[in-house]
């Protein structure tokens, strides 16, 4: 078992549910996104535009979302900013979103 499933395997046990623009529904982790982690994804004029308070997601490296997409979680929707996939060997581990 390599980390991707291991990986996939907490996300589909622990993960909050949301839906992509009103269709396809996934599992992941939502968190605050703090300016450290913002500055790791984002250059300066993209953090400057971002709506407090700004989320992270990490989610299935297989989850279809893009940029411009808009995500609904408990009521609220968010629109993507970034999305970043994460390797580790070479192999998709996780998805990154950056919405706001």
């Amino acid at each position: 078992m390599g980390i991707g499933s291991r990986v996939q395997k907490k996300i589909d046990k622990h993960g909050e549910q949301f839906q992509v623009d009103g269709g396809a529904s996934g599992k992941g982790f939502f968190q605050l996104l703090d300016m450290t982690r913002a500055r790791t994804f984002l250059n300066d004029a993209e953090v400057a535009t971002l709506i407090r308070p700004a989320l992270m997601l990490v989610t299935s490296p297989d989850m279809e979302v893009a940029e411009n997409d808009t995500i609904a979680r408990d009521g609220r929707s968010y629109l993507v900013r970034k999305v970043a996939v994460l390797r580790f060997g070479g192999v998709a581990v996780t998805k990154v979103v950056i919405m706001d």
